[in-house]
């Protein structure tokens, strides 16, 4: 019975923050909405040095992947203490830039570990974008945005809370870091 529980509340974390990405796309004003319509999601994943994993997913509609004029980026502001970071990219339609800066304040241990980040999608069409923040954080966190208008992000780690993350049973590439760094994914 108790794995039955388990795979039942794994099953409804995931419900849930699906839900909330279709909720958020169905109700966001203007633009195209990616209710009944192919989408796609471009989602790096960073594990810091205790474990902590935080996946950040960038839904849009999948015909904007024609009017992309570079790769979709996350700008990722860690602590200036945070140690190193490994960054992992499940397979992705479009090609993705991960830039990670130490230039945070200095953690002092208390609390969760703040990371900010920015998302930009950049394009020659307007479309609404939606970015999902899952792993170690207390609840699924959801950005909405619109293509080419950086969407700026913020998250706490907490290791004792975990959102699962979305489509990544298969990493196709990874990479440790532990001073600021750019990284291209084709």
């Amino acid at each position: 019975m108790v794995a039955e529980r388990g795979e039942a509340v794994q099953v409804g974390a995931r419900l849930l923050a699906i839900g909330a990405l279709v909720t958020m796309l169905l109700f966001a004003g203007g633009g195209t909405a990616l209710a009944g319509r192919d989408w796609c999601a471009t989602d790096p994943i960073l594990v810091l040095s205790d474990g902590a994993q935080l996946q950040w997913t960038t839904a849009f509609p999948s015909d904007g992947l024609a009017s992309l004029t570079g790769p979709v980026t996350f700008r990722f502001v860690l602590p200036s203490n945070a140690g190193p970071v490994s960054v992992l990219f499940p397979g992705s339609p479009a090609a993705e830039k991960v830039v990670i800066s130490y230039s945070g304040p200095a953690w002092k241990g208390k609390g969760g570990m703040p990371v900010r980040a920015t998302v930009v999608v950049p394009a020659s069409t307007n479309f609404k974008t939606v970015t999902t923040i899952n792993g170690n954080v207390n609840n699924v966190l959801t950005f909405g945005g619109a293509s080419d208008e950086p969407i700026k992000t913020n998250a706490k780690i907490d290791l004792r809370s975990w959102q699962n993350l979305v489509g990544a049973s298969t990493i196709l590439a990874s990479f440790t870091v532990s001073n600021d760094a750019t990284i291209d994914v084709p």
